[in-house]
């Protein structure tokens, strides 16, 4: 929190009520974005959830908000859409590759 100004960017945060993060943290978190004049959101999980385990309930939320703040309130074109989900799906494919080369040693032109 020592390193929030007014020129952070919007941040959405997410957090369960009673998980490995304590709620406190993100509030205070919330509260300096605020006072630093950063838009600010915070969404809070019933249970003890971290992270991966409220994925499936975040993503719609975190599309939203990034929807918003990068497209300014509109819709992003649905070409830059596309491109995003392009980009991370070929992250996705580098990273299992990666872990493939890693795990089974393999080398290009071996079957």
């Amino acid at each position: 929190m020592s390193h929030v100004s007014a020129s952070s960017p919007p941040t959405a945060l997410f957090n369960s009520a009673d998980e490995v993060v304590p709620l406190e943290q993100v509030t205070r978190m919330e509260e300096a974005l605020r006072r630093a004049g950063v838009r600010a959101e915070v969404t809070v999980y019933a249970g003890d959830r971290h992270a991966d385990a409220y994925r499936a309930d975040a993503t719609g939320p975190s599309t939203e908000f990034l929807v918003h703040h990068l497209g300014g309130g509109r819709s992003l074109p649905a070409s830059l859409l596309e491109w995003l989900l392009a980009g991370l799906l070929v992250g996705a494919v580098i990273l299992l590759a990666g872990r493939a080369v890693r795990t089974r040693r393999w080398a290009p032109g071996q079957s």
